[in-house]
């Protein structure tokens, strides 16, 4: 095994921006950014002395159950960002096979100027790449909603339902009756992203060749139900 084959990603990554043997670091400029995994922590001070804004998941503390909501929502918004990215590559590996195979290294040396020409030539003779949903508006109240307060997890707390025992009962279809009917788009708003409501028919199909007795439950508290939101006015405590 090889030096090269030892070292983890982000040593690989430092080392060639530090030797520069492929001309990688002429690529770049200063306030560029880098979205990149958690498995890159260790080289995102090397990056910032540089003068990159590095962007990677938090992660979390030492005896952290979860992540805080602001860490999370920045998790997601990162890799929402990262997502789109990889779309894009894919895509460029789909219609320039060369990309999609090992690059010898004296090709390394040209290897922006052969991206920049693959990507000249998409944007001239194919169509725009859309994503559904996915819009300067989406990523406007990505960017507006990040610093928002978990609602949800304030109303759970206030009330203490994560501490209460109810009585389960199989859910039937004539249960809940009133409760609001949703449309394909209201999931993925709320996910912000279509990939897990895609999914969700084969992970139950899948569930399901596993286990057929799996059936959906809910729990009647015994203690009556607390009041309904309607702002977060609403989660203050009584005086």
């Amino acid at each position: 095994m090889t030096g090269t084959q030892r070292r983890n990603d982000a040593a690989l990554l430092q080392s060639e921006l530090t030797e520069n043997k492929s001309e990688m670091l002429n690529w770049f400029t200063a306030g560029d950014v880098y979205l990149l995994g958690r498995g890159y922590r260790d080289v995102l001070p090397f990056l910032s002395q540089l003068g990159f804004i590095a962007k990677m998941p938090p992660c979390r503390a030492h005896n952290q159950r979860q992540l805080e909501t602001t860490d999370a929502n920045e998790a997601r918004s990162i890799t929402m960002q990262r997502w789109a990215v990889e779309v894009r590559n894919e895509h460029i590996k789909s219609l320039f096979k060369f990309f999609d195979s090992r690059i010898t290294y004296h090709n390394l040396l040209h290897l922006r100027e052969y991206y920049l020409f693959a990507g000249a030539m998409i944007n001239h003779f194919h169509s725009p790449l859309l994503m559904e949903m996915k819009t300067p508006e989406l990523a406007r109240l990505i960017r507006d909603r990040i610093m928002d307060v978990n609602v949800l997890q304030c109303y759970v707390e206030l009330h203490r339902l994560n501490r209460r025992h109810g009585n389960w009962a199989r859910l039937g279809v004539n249960d809940f009756a009133d409760f609001p009917r949703l449309d394909r788009a209201d999931p993925e708003r709320i996910a912000l992203s279509g990939y897990q409501v895609a999914l969700a028919p084969s992970y139950i199909q899948d569930q399901m060749l596993r286990d057929d007795s799996t059936e959906i439950q809910y729990t009647s508290p015994e203690e009556p139900p607390p009041p309904k939101i309607s702002s977060f006015l609403d989660l203050t405590p009584d005086s």
